[in-house]
């Protein structure tokens, strides 16, 4: 398995939760992973959050498996 730093890399359908504040999106709040995007240190993901929000280009340390 890939990993980002120490962080294994999620996959696509994966229950997450915000590990930190995002914009409009609180610490805490559970989504799922919708689309896994680059390669290597650049993969970035799309999440679908509880709260509605569609988030693009979120980050691995900013997602708690």
């Amino acid at each position: 398995m890939t990993t980002t730093g120490e962080l294994p890399e999620l996959r696509r359908r994966q229950k997450v939760k915000a590990a930190f504040d995002l914009p409009g999106v609180p610490e805490g709040t559970r989504g799922r992973v919708t689309l896994v995007n680059g390669f290597g240190p650049w993969i970035r993901y799309r999440v679908i959050f509880e709260n509605g929000i569609d988030r693009g280009n979120v980050l691995r340390e900013d997602l708690e498996a």
